[in-house]
């Protein structure tokens, strides 16, 4: 008889059909042989059919080398035994379940939590979690992850060398929410270790995915008629606005739109003078760019102008968004005249005053300590005249009313 060689899998039965052990094995008459055990395996049963078909079955758990050995009958006599060696592959079973929050809001930062068990028996090795993100996430961090890009996908990894069997660990994913629509974040992971049930760890499971929709944040709204500041010359609306929802809202956005007459005539001449922008809509709009928390309110100034100072109506709708970017070095400063408080007005206004060029324009920036970056107020002045004064009385213009703090300190930068 010849030796043999089989691969096993650790907790499967390994079935080999006939000729099996006999398939290399011949007799110098060309007589009919027959198989015989002579020894069993050392971690597993064996069990040896007369034509050569057996069936193995390792020991619960083992993986490693066993064997057998056999010898071949010609009817007469046996001959020399042979050996079947086996080699018992080892297995691990990678869980990976993903969770997070099914509803969230407009711009909401929230965390996803990854585990990946190794349901076993044996330990997994070069364990790699992935976290293929929506494309209408933002990233945020991600503890012992890299964050990589492919064809515009953006993927989080995580690399263990070996995970024991019967072990696991746990994942954290913080991202941004888009501003509407839904999403489905998905986990999987992989082994180099054989996986004989990859259904729970490549991302199809259930219960490694998670689907999140955006909710619209609700808010309450309460506004003031439009009054004439005689002292500007603009007419001003006081809006406050109440986050209603159940999560901190990351920047409040206020669009003005349908100006009307007081008997409804469409009116072309009113604009909004310190409009932060333009929605898609051709709508303006004032933005405060600071995170207002549920039941937090902020009151904010709207003006206008309009030229022939008649009445006007307007509708307003409130948005949920993130944050504009706005930082300035506060290089390029110009000189300003003795500023001052004027309490006429509640909230108060710090007033600041300067020497203009007209038509050139001013970007105001602020502080509220030495230490901290520079803010900028929105929006920029556009000077009509050689004397240009303006006015810090809170949102949407800064972050808070001046005031609220203890300190506040102003620059005046000339746009290039």
């Amino acid at each position: 008889a010849n030796g043999d060689s089989y691969t096993a899998t650790n907790n499967l039965t390994l079935t080999i059909t006939a000729p099996g052990v006999l398939g290399n094995d011949t007799d110098t008459e060309s007589n009919a042989l027959t198989s015989v055990i002579v020894s069993p395996a050392s971690h597993g049963t064996v069990s040896l059919s007369t034509n050569g078909s057996f069936t193995y079955t390792p020991t619960a758990n083992y993986s490693g080398p066993d064997s057998f050995t056999y010898q071949a009958n010609d009817g007469s006599s046996n001959s020399t035994p042979a050996t079947v060696t086996l080699t018992v592959l080892p297995t691990a079973d990678l869980a990976v379940t993903k969770s997070g929050s099914t509803n969230v809001t407009p711009g909401q930062t929230f965390s996803y939590t990854i585990a990946v068990t190794n349901l076993g028996p044996a330990s997994a090795s070069n364990v790699v979690v992935i976290d293929t993100l929506p494309t209408n996430l933002t990233f945020v961090s991600a503890v012992g992850g890299v964050l990589s890009t492919n064809g515009g996908t953006n993927y989080v990894t995580w690399s263990l060398l070996s995970l024991a069997g019967g072990t696991g660990t746990n994942y954290t994913l913080t991202v941004i929410a888009p501003t509407n629509g839904s999403f489905v974040n998905i986990a999987s992971g992989s082994a180099a270790t054989l996986d004989l049930n990859p259904t729970n760890n490549n991302g199809t499971d259930a219960g490694s995915r998670v689907s999140t929709t955006v909710v619209p944040i609700q808010f309450g709204v309460n506004k003031t008629a439009p009054t004439l500041n005689a002292q500007t010359g603009l007419y001003e609306e006081l809006v406050t606005v109440t986050n209603s929802s159940f999560s901190t809202v990351a920047a409040v956005r206020v669009l003005v739109g349908n100006l009307n007459s007081p008997t409804g005539v469409p009116r072309t001449n009113v604009f909004l003078y310190n409009a932060s922008g333009t929605n898609f809509d051709s709508r303006p709009y004032v933005q405060h760019n600071a995170p207002l928390n549920p039941g937090q309110s902020v009151l904010l100034t709207l003006e206008f102008y309009v030229p022939d100072r008649k009445p006007f109506t307007n509708s307003i709708e409130v948005q949920a968004v993130l944050p504009t970017a706005s930082t300035n070095s506060g290089v390029g400063a110009i000189a300003l005249l003795p500023p001052f408080m004027d309490n006429r007005f509640s909230p108060a206004r710090f007033v600041l005053e300067w020497t203009s060029v007209p038509g050139s324009t001013y970007t105001i920036i602020y502080r509220d300590n030495l230490t901290s970056p520079w803010n900028v107020a929105t929006p920029s002045v556009t000077a009509n005249a050689t004397r240009t004064q303006w006015y810090d009385d809170g949102p949407p213009k800064t972050l808070s009313t001046p005031a609220s703090v203890s300190s506040r300190y102003y620059q005046v930068i000339v746009s290039p």
